[in-house]
């Protein structure tokens, strides 16, 4: 009846009568359902993608490699080479100063037989003079242009200057410039090793030498000193492990460091009786004492006297 007539808000009585109460019925209305329309789903196809023209592809821009250009040093290439006058060999031990003038208080220190570069010299003359420092050999002074230098030229385009040198006799000095202590002490820094094994060389090969040691000190006033002793070992980092001795008389010490030297010659084999020392103290200095070259006459020379 709701459904078909206009009565939409009648309750409708389902039941008996009687003591039982009435039952209330709802009547839900009818809704009409709409069906969905089906929709049909298509697989998916697998993505084409187009094939690429490997001509079209942008290829990186090749560059060339600059050459690596070796930057030469200022100046022009030399080559000391240092003839022994006895049998026309070369000798490679030592070193050679170059310097503005004879007796310069300043100079450049190379081993023979390398190439070096050499600037302009500043003096009006335009030369430079060659002093040869080489165990074993008389020194030897030399001066040379630095324009028109003798010599010819070697494969690198150096001059090669030859400096005829002569094993040292009766009488000769040599200087071990590279033969150092430290300050105010008897105690040789590690890298006098060296020239003094050239030394020892020395000894071994010419056994009528017999030479003596000379040692010298910058300044002669007295002063406070560490000193080796009896210690057996000659080269350290450190001086003051070993034994201080004070107001050490610049004489002593320089007796002192000529000792050194003596005792390490003999560690090495080398007869006693050939080795004479002398402590010179600083009354033979090579430079100012107070001059910015002063700690050079620290230094030990060796006479020889016996050849």
């Amino acid at each position: 009846m709701r459904a078909e007539t206009e009565y939409r808000d009648a309750w409708v009585f389902d039941g008996a009568f009687g003591e039982t109460p009435p039952v209330a019925a709802v009547i839900e209305p009818i809704i009409e359902k709409k069906e969905e329309p089906v929709v049909e789903v298509k697989p998916l196809e697998p993505e084409t993608k187009p094939a690429i023209d490997s001509t079209a592809l942008v290829k990186p821009v090749e560059r060339p490699i600059d050459p690596i250009v070796e930057t030469k040093p200022v100046g022009k290439p030399f080559y000391f080479k240092l003839i022994n006058v006895a049998d026309n060999s070369e000798v490679k031990s030592g070193e050679v100063h170059v310097q503005e003038v004879v007796r310069a208080t300043q100079y450049q220190a190379f081993k023979p037989g390398e190439v070096v570069y050499l600037e302009a010299p500043k003096n009006k003359r335009g030369t430079y003079s060659v002093v040869t420092e080489v165990p074993g050999y008389s020194q030897l002074s030399s001066v040379f242009n630095y324009q028109n230098p003798p010599g010819e030229k070697g494969g690198n385009g150096e001059v090669i200057i030859e400096l005829p040198v002569k094993k040292a006799k009766k009488g000769d000095y040599v200087d071990f410039r590279n033969v150092k202590f430290f300050k105010n002490s008897s105690i040789l820094e590690p890298e006098s090793q060296n020239e003094l094994d050239g030394l020892v060389d020395l000894m071994r090969e010419n056994l009528k030498y017999k030479i003596k040691i000379h040692g010298h000190v910058n300044g002669t006033q007295s002063r406070e000193c560490f000193v080796r002793g009896t210690n057996s070992i000659f080269f350290v980092i450190n001086p003051s492990t070993y034994k201080k001795e004070r107001n050490l008389s610049s004489k002593d010490l320089s007796n002192l460091r000529a000792e050194t030297v003596k005792d390490y010659l003999v560690s090495q084999g080398i007869d006693a009786s050939r080795l004479t020392t002398k402590g010179e103290g600083g009354k033979i200095p090579l430079y100012p004492e107070s001059g910015s070259l002063g700690s050079l006459n620290d230094r030990i020379e060796i006479e020889f006297t016996k050849n």
